[in-house]
């Protein structure tokens, strides 16, 4: 009963992403807010590499397993980046759960990630985000939450 469940979860959601991909909306898995996606044509970096503050985190409830999750963070750059005119930089980051998101903000955080013009993936995730980007773009983490982000934040945290 629980494997048919998921089977017809992992099609819905695929079904719908992949409509929402096609049209270039937001992605109906978020949770509160809608990610909001860059356009091919809109000048703006492909790649990012950001230093800067989490002042909002969106965690999944639950880590990777069954179901992929994803989750979103709010940085507050530090430096500017070029053609990037924003002070904030928008991540969605696969794998990215904690049980208190409160550990995560005010940390400093350096990342990289990559313009998103659709879903990136071709399987269901089930994503969180309460994070309003007002129209500015989500990028992609490069490293996922639990094996590299969360695991590189708790080092610095160490030191």
């Amino acid at each position: 009963m629980v494997l048919m469940a998921i089977l017809i979860f992992g099609y819905y959601v695929s079904a719908q992403d992949t409509e929402k991909q096609t049209n270039n909306k937001p992605d109906f898995a978020s949770f509160d807010k809608p990610l909001i996606y860059a356009t091919e044509n809109d000048n703006l970096p492909k790649e990012i590499r950001a230093k800067g503050i989490i002042v909002d985190a969106s965690p999944a409830g639950f880590y990777c397993g069954v179901f992929a999750t994803a989750g979103t963070l709010k940085i507050k750059l530090s430096e500017k980046i070029e053609n990037y005119n924003e002070d904030y930089l928008y991540v969605v980051i696969l794998c990215f759960a904690v049980e208190e998101r409160e550990k995560l903000l005010n940390k400093e955080i350096e990342i990289t990630a990559k313009k998103m013009t659709k879903f990136p993936y071709k399987f269901g995730v089930l994503l969180s985000n309460s994070i309003d980007s007002k129209g500015t773009p989500f990028y992609l983490s490069t490293v996922d939450g639990v094996g590299g982000l969360l695991k590189k934040l708790d080092n610095e945290s160490e030191k």
